[in-house]
């Protein structure tokens, strides 16, 4: 996730300095505070994503909120959270429910104080507190001084971003369309469709533009384009391909719900289409502005569309509150650590599911029957994924 998309204001000092002007400040009154210090810097590339630290700062800003606080996300990716009056096991659930959603990362289960989160009381630990951070500054400073250009490689993707959808307009791309069906199973009974997912494959599309872009490579250049794929399914294919046997769902950014292409695709299909067609948003979109997505929500339920949050991880799960989510339907990821659950984290995922209401979960990527066989054991019964397909076309 670039640095400087969210912890430097335009034209203000970067966040380190905020932090280090607030921590000498608390140097005269620091009585009943406390603060934790996450260290998502060290965590590895694949949970540093710009999602997993959002979603980790949301959780995080709940407590903020409820004891009053303030919270600094830093620029190498470590949140500092300092607040008066919470209590130690207040601080030692919030750590355990932040922890949860690194299963798998090495650093997240390390048990020893400090590895994954260092927990200060300013009253006795202040000094300690104040040089951690005073290393923290001084470091990323020596960062930012360095950094006298834009990197190369961005400047060279904003360059490839525009040839790519010069070359997409050219294209034909309906041979990049699939269709994967929803499919609900029962104990005993034969597997019945639900709904047709609608979306463009990256393998398809990449074997259209012949090695001119490696796409499955350069997923960020593939994320640029999400939103011209969207307007591409809309404007193009949605009428001329699609039955109306049952229902459909396509994948949508929150942007294309505001673009002329989105208005065409309502005039065209009616208002009797809408109660037909599900519009799945993404957990990114989520976790990167909860009052917009929540808002976009609003609209879509009063359009008449029915509303699926698509790309939900198993860690994640847990951490959603479906009273505030307003979605008709969660895609749960499958996931082969699944498998490894303790049943501590089992019940946790089980509470979350029935929660959410497991009608209203899709296990998703079910690539092998263990993933129906978990899905019934906690309660799921739609899946999608390749596994079926295969079943089915067998059947």
């Amino acid at each position: 996730m670039p640095a400087q998309t969210i912890n430097t204001a335009p034209k203000g000092p970067p966040t380190e300095n905020i932090l280090m002007a607030y921590v000498e400040e608390l140097a005269g009154n620091r009585a009943g505070y406390r603060a934790m210090c996450f260290h998502l810097s060290q965590l590895s590339p694949l949970h540093r994503a710009e999602k997993h630290v959002q979603a980790a700062t949301n959780l995080l800003m709940e407590v903020v909120d409820r004891f009053g606080g303030r919270l600094f996300l830093l620029r190498g990716l470590d949140v500092v959270v300092i607040c008066k009056g919470i209590t130690a096991k207040a601080i030692e659930d919030t750590v355990d429910t932040v922890r949860y959603l690194f299963v798998g990362e090495e650093l997240a289960e390390k048990e020893a104080e400090g590895d994954f989160c260092s927990v200060f009381d300013l009253e006795i630990g202040y000094p300690q507190f104040r040089a951690a951070i005073r290393r923290i500054h001084d470091s990323e400073a020596k960062k930012l001084a360095a950094e006298t250009r834009p990197p190369a490689r961005a400047q060279s993707l904003h360059s490839r971003v525009g040839e790519l959808i010069d070359a997409l307009s050219s294209l034909d791309l309906s041979n990049a369309v699939q269709r994967q069906t929803v499919w609900a199973i029962y104990a005993g009974k034969k597997p019945k469709p639900k709904f047709d997912e609608l979306f463009i494959s990256i393998d398809r599309l990449q074997k259209i533009l012949d090695g001119e872009f490696d796409l499955r490579k350069d997923k960020q250049l593939f994320q640029y384009l999400t939103q011209s794929l969207d307007k591409y399914l809309l404007t193009r294919l949605v009428w001329e391909q699609v039955g109306l046997a049952r229902p459909v769902s396509i994948n949508i950014n929150m942007a294309t719900l505001h673009t002329p292409e989105f208005l065409k695709f309502e005039n065209e299909r009616g208002r009797g289409w809408r109660g037909r067609t599900i519009l799945e948003l993404q957990m990114a979109d989520l976790w990167s502005d909860i009052a917009e997505y929540q808002a976009v929500a609003d609209l879509v339920k009063q359009r008449g569309y029915l509303r699926c949050l698509d790309g939900v991880k198993h860690q994640a799960l847990p951490c959603l509150n479906f009273e505030h989510l307003k979605v008709d339907l969660v895609k749960l990821i499958w996931d082969e650590a699944l498998l490894q659950l303790d049943q501590s984290a089992l019940r946790i995922l089980g509470k979350a599911i029935a929660a959410c209401g497991p009608r209203r979960i899709v296990l998703t990527r079910c690539g092998r029957q263990e993933a129906i066989r978990f899905g019934h054991a906690v309660g799921i019964h739609l899946f999608q994924g390749w596994h079926l397909d295969r079943l089915i076309a067998i059947e």
